[in-house]
């Protein structure tokens, strides 16, 4: 099968970049934001001469307390232009895994969130998360839609990394403690997408279609996470608890983001690790660099 990453040049991108070299069964392609930038339209005609079996969209606007500010851009990215790319990979043939966020909630059911619970998108961010999910339906029936949460990796900024950087001169923190997730090491979520092409390269048609859960196992805050890192990096640094309120972002986070597994487990064998086991494993090869 061919293979074609979509924003190719951020954490996720790099980590499936980093696991190709180990898939000697399909050919991989990688076009990062100066080949296909999703917000220009004629971009997408590379689709045609290429003519990749299967599209990977890592591309994304992150920034979520800037998208309230720049609406246009981020609907233009996270929207508008993954409907334009679902439907050029509807016309070619190609089927279309799409990387979109647990933002679309903002409501606690008491439970780990399921892919048919209805969606609570709150902030710009957010609704464009979710708008982009629609227009990936609506557009493409070959489709694979993957919720995640918290993301980390090797590349580029993240929590994790702010919070070393922060141990690593500060004697006291402040960190929210009312949001709950699953912190995901892009590792991980790298290694569930090659295999979902795996399945999808042995049977090639549409029943595998729909939208799964991908995070690591169990639940924390982030206060919660930031004291582990730090125990884990031998920090002193006194990790302090404060609400939402007190952090007062210009954008409104999910208090809840615990995503249920059960879907990805059963369809495609996929179980993810602990969220502890692989923000050690991660440590590791940081510690390595630094």
């Amino acid at each position: 099968m061919k293979i074609l990453v979509v924003g190719s040049g951020g954490q996720l991108g790099r980590e499936l970049k980093k696991l190709h070299t180990s898939d000697d069964a399909n050919s991989w392609m990688f076009a990062a934001r100066d080949q296909i930038d999703l917000q220009k339209a004629d971009d997408l005609r590379r689709l045609n001469e290429w003519k990749p079996d299967v599209v990977v969209n890592c591309a994304a606007y992150t920034q979520v307390d800037k998208a309230e500010e720049e609406v246009y851009a981020c609907w233009e990215i996270n929207a508008l232009g993954v409907g334009r790319l679902a439907k050029k990979c509807n016309e070619i043939g190609s089927w279309l895994i799409h990387v979109s966020s647990d933002y679309v909630y903002h409501h606690n059911p008491g439970r780990p969130i399921k892919e048919e619970d209805p969606l609570f998108p709150r902030g710009i961010y957010a609704a464009s998360k979710a708008g982009g999910e629609t227009l990936v339906r609506e557009f493409n029936p070959k489709h694979i839609v993957i919720r995640t949460s918290w993301l980390y990796g090797n590349d580029g900024p993240n929590f994790v990394k702010t919070m070393i950087k922060l141990g690593e001169t500060k004697s006291e923190l402040r960190v929210v403690a009312d949001q709950w997730g699953s912190p995901t090491y892009t590792y991980d979520l790298a290694k569930a997408i090659r295999k979902i092409i795996r399945t999808l390269a042995d049977s090639p048609n549409a029943e595998f279609a729909g939208t799964y859960h991908y995070a690591n196992e169990g639940v924390i805050n982030w206060h919660g996470f930031a004291r582990e890192i730090m125990q884990e990096m031998g920090y002193d640094t006194h990790v302090l608890p404060i609400t939402s309120a007190e952090y007062a972002a210009a954008a409104p986070r999910p208090g809840w983001s615990a995503l249920s597994l059960s879907k990805i487990k059963r369809v495609f064998d996929i179980f993810p690790p602990h969220w502890r086991i692989s923000l050690k494993s991660y440590l590791q090869e940081l510690k390595k660099t630094i």
